[in-house]
C-alpha cells in the first residue's frame, strides 16, 4: 500500500488509478495461488515446458484482449526502441526469469522460492530509476524497507540470529575440564 500512495494514491488518478491498484492487488493474489497449486498441478513437467506453456497461454490471453483495439494502431509510427523493449520483456522479465523462479519451486519448494517476490518491486523501482529516469521519494523508500523487513521475518522465522560465542583457548598445561 505504501508504494500505492507514493504514487500518487487513488487521489490523483481517480477511478483508473484505483482500478488499477486492485488489479495489482489481484495479481499479488493470483501470484500467491500460483505458487501454492502450482509444484502439484506441474509435477513431472521440465521447468522450461511448463515456461513454454505458461508464457503461450499467457500470450494468447492477452492477444484476445488486444485483438479489439489492433486495427486502430499506427503500426509504421511505432519506433523501433518500443519494439526493442518488447523483445528484452519476453526474453528477460517473462521466458528467463519463469525459467529459473520454475527451478527455485522445484530445488526449494514454493515457500522459499515465493520470499524472492518481495524483491520485484524493489528491483522494478531501482531499475525504473536507472533506465527511465523515474523518481524515488521517501515513501518508496519506506515501501522497499517494508518489503525487505518482510522478507527478512520470513526467511528468519521472526527469529534474531544468535551470534556464535567467542571460544577461548585452554590455559597452557591445563585440561579443558580443569578450566
Amino acid at each position: 500500500m505504501v508504494f500505492f500512495f507514493g504514487a500518487g494514491g487513488s487521489a490523483h488518478g481517480g477511478a483508473t488509478r484505483l482500478t488499477g491498484d486492485l488489479l495489482y492487488l489481484l495479481s499479488a493474489v493470483c501470484w500467491a495461488a500460483y505458487t501454492l497449486i502450482g509444484p502439484r498441478v506441474l509435477a513431472g513437467i521440465d521447468p522450461l515446458r511448463a515456461t513454454t506453456y505458461a508464457t503461450c497461454a499467457g500470450a494468447v490471453l492477452l492477444g484476445v484482449l488486444a485483438a479489439p483495439d489492433l486495427g486502430e494502431v499506427r503500426w509504421d509510427g511505432l519506433p523501433a526502441g518500443l519494439w526493442l523493449n518488447v523483445v528484452f520483456l519476453a526474453i528477460g522479465p517473462a521466458a528467463v526469469a519463469n525459467l529459473l523462479y520454475y527451478r527455485g519451486v522445484g530445488a526449494v519448494g514454493p515457500a522459499s522460492a515465493s520470499l524472492m517476490m518481495f524483491m520485484v518491486p524493489v528491483v522494478n523501482t531501482v531499475c525504473a530509476m536507472v533506465f527511465l529516469g523515474e523518481s524515488f521519494g521517501g515513501l518508496q523508500a519506506l515501501g522497499a524497507l517494508v518489503l525487505l523487513s518482510g522478507a527478512v521475518l520470513a526467511v528468519t522465522r521472526g527469529r534474531v540470529p544468535a551470534r556464535p560465542r567467542a571460544r577461548t583457548a585452554p590455559t597452557a598445561g591445563k585440561e579443558p575440564s580443569e578450566l
